[in-house]
């Protein structure tokens, strides 16, 4: 625990300390840059201090930023208007199949019915005869066909 601390202090006062490099011109004329001043003490250094390694963002990189937020914003857009309209093609497809086995069922106890009593839209009793039970198997029928196929 107490090594764990320590080393932890040590990377942090590390990373916190200020490099000084120094710049020198030796007697043939060659720049140089060093961390440690020359061994000769004749030559003159120039201490050059390096206080932050801060990133300065140019304004060509914020607009080019500024791009790709747009089309991240234009491509999430896209993407949900598209599940969107594939939720929207399901639940259409689904309320089709929905009146589509409405249909079918209605079609089989019509035809299985035998002398029913069938409920109209108004919540009244009848029994159908034959010509309209032949109407409303053909209506049946041309739903079926035209939707459920």
């Amino acid at each position: 625990m107490y090594r764990t601390l320590l080393l932890g202090f040590c990377l942090i006062v590390s990373t916190q300390s200020f490099a000084t490099i120094y710049k020198w011109v030796d007697k043939n004329g060659n720049v140089s840059f060093g961390q440690t001043r020359p061994a000769d003490k004749s030559i003159v250094t120039q201490e050059i201090s390096v206080k932050s390694t801060r990133v300065v963002v140019t304004e060509k990189k914020q607009v080019s930023l500024k791009i790709s937020e747009d089309e991240l914003i234009k491509a999430n857009s896209e993407r949900e208007a598209a599940r969107d309209k594939t939720l929207q093609a399901k639940a259409a497809k689904k309320i089709a199949q929905e009146r589509c086995d409405g249909a079918k069922k209605a079609l089989a106890q019509l035809d299985v019915g035998g002398n029913r009593l069938y409920k109209d839209s108004e919540g009244n009793y009848s029994r159908l005869d034959e010509e309209k039970r032949s109407q409303q198997r053909q209506g049946l029928n041309t739903f079926i066909d035209k939707n459920c196929r």
